[in-house]
């Protein structure tokens, strides 16, 4: 079934994009025609059938070079490769998916990297496909490993829950949102953080790894307020006591438990419970800070 569904729509790009492609120049050579006979009052000129170098009026029409052709899949500039996006975002708008299909087809296969976030979407969502999540990863990945990073969310949030397709992957949908997140994608950041709230173990595992190096992946940052705290194995006083925090020391919020917070802390790295009065905002901290130095000294 799917390999019908691919020949049929192979077939449409082959049959139906020329002539929409020819009905479009002979709109555009039209709208150029009226635009002449409105200004100067006259019907529009055609060439002589005979010479197709001179116009009826005898002026002779210089033969006309066509441009050095660059960038992607034969589009001769940017201005080209914007104009292909936005025709295929049309289609999809009205819901011609199948001239969507066929205008980002080729760009994607020579490396236009929209045009392959683009499919995997296509793909993902079985916009005038079958759903093939496979393809939806395939095309996404040569994405991401472009810097696409859209991409790399996608990808994550495809790990994240698996398919019957694609099987589910917590540590790679970890591995995409980081990546992500170091763009500065900011779902991803959350992403992130709810993952880890989840109490994975290898999850955390990893997590860890990445609080070492890079805490600010997961977000907003907060600070521990009091001179020393203690993070906890699970939520309240009768769990272990696995690390004494100091003040001003930065930590991840990633759960809240009534009165606890599940938080994450760098150097060295751990992830565990906190009783939530003791951690703040930055600015919070610094304001505290500033009036207890006043207090001391009057």
């Amino acid at each position: 079934m799917m390999r019908l569904i691919w020949v049929l729509m192979l077939t449409t790009c082959w049959v139906t994009l020329p002539q929409r492609a020819q009905a479009d120049e002979v709109a555009e050579e039209e709208v150029i025609h009226a635009g002449t006979a409105m200004e100067d009052g006259a019907a529009p000129v055609k060439a002589a059938p005979d010479d197709p170098g001179t116009t009826a009026a005898g002026s002779t029409v210089e033969e006309e070079v066509a441009p050095e052709q660059t960038g992607t899949a034969g589009v001769q500039d940017n201005g080209g490769l914007a104009t292909a996006h936005d025709r295929a975002g049309a289609a999809m708008e009205r819901g011609d998916y199948a001239m969507a299909y066929c205008a980002w087809r080729p760009l994607a296969e020579a490396g236009e990297v929209e045009a392959q976030y683009a499919l995997g979407w296509m793909y993902h969502n079985g916009y005038g496909l079958a759903i093939d999540d496979r393809a939806a990863e395939s095309w996404w990945k040569k994405a991401s490993a472009q810097g696409h990073v859209e991409a790399a969310y996608s990808l994550g949030a495809l790990y994240s829950v698996g398919s019957d397709m694609v099987p589910r992957d917590f540590l790679a949908a970890l591995d995409h949102w980081a990546e992500a997140a170091a763009a500065g994608h900011e779902h991803a950041s959350k992403a992130l953080r709810d993952l880890v709230a989840r109490g994975i173990p290898e999850v955390e595992q990893a997590s860890i790894a990445l609080l070492a190096k890079r805490p600010g992946l997961f977000g907003e940052v907060k600070e521990v307020r009091v001179g020393r705290a203690n993070l906890r194995q699970g939520p309240g006083t009768r769990n272990r006591i696995i690390k004494v925090i100091e003040r001003g020391s930065p930590v991840v919020e990633f759960l809240r438990r009534e009165d606890w917070v599940k938080i994450g802390v760098g150097d060295p790295p751990a992830i565990g419970w906190i009783f939530s009065t003791l951690i703040g905002e930055r600015e919070q901290l610094a304001a505290e800070t500033t009036r207890e130095i006043a207090e001391e000294n009057p």
